[in-house]
């Protein structure tokens, strides 16, 4: 693209003719500026969408396998404690549920309460089996709350009772 200094020549006065001589430059910079402002709109996108963790359509994921209903933060955060919601399958007459949560669970996770309270837990090479109250119908509902440990980056928590198992993928941020 040819320049006005060229084809105007020395009609235009110095200052006009400096700043015609630096437009190459200017439409870099203004290139360089749109590009930070869409990665800045990308930014808040992803965190108006629960991609960063926090709210959004996209922050919990939900699953269901033969009754093992879960609720789960797909993006927590390493030092925060988010819940995760478990509805265990119905047991008619069963007054004691158990949940197994696998080895590695323990390096993976701190778990800080259960809701309601478990009447037995067991730590062991092979995971953390919590023993559960059921209700009056033999179902049994949960919440754990767990602060992620360790490095951010993906995990995959893995929930196992009555002959069910669930896989909860996550991404962990710093």
């Amino acid at each position: 693209m040819p320049s006005r200094v060229a084809e105007a020549g020395p009609d235009l006065p110095p200052p006009l003719q400096r700043i015609e001589g630096e437009i190459g430059r200017q439409h870099r910079l203004w290139r360089i500026q749109r590009i930070g402002w869409a990665l800045m709109s990308a930014f808040v996108a992803a965190a108006a969408l629960g991609l960063l963790g926090g709210g959004g359509p996209f922050a919990r994921g939900a699953a269901e396998v033969e009754g093992l209903d879960a609720e789960w933060p797909r993006f927590p955060r390493l030092g925060l404690t988010e819940p995760l919601r478990l509805t265990l399958p119905a047991e008619p007459g069963a007054t004691t549920a158990e949940l197994h949560l696998p080895a590695g669970f323990t390096t993976a996770f701190r778990l800080h309460a259960t809701m309601p309270p478990a009447r037995e837990t067991v730590v062991g090479p092979a995971g953390v089996t919590l023993r559960l109250p059921r209700d009056a119908a033999g179902g049994a509902k949960l919440v754990l709350h767990l602060e992620p440990l360790g490095a951010a980056g993906p995990r995959r928590l893995r929930v196992e009772t009555s002959g069910r198992a669930l896989d909860m993928p996550m991404f962990v941020w710093p």
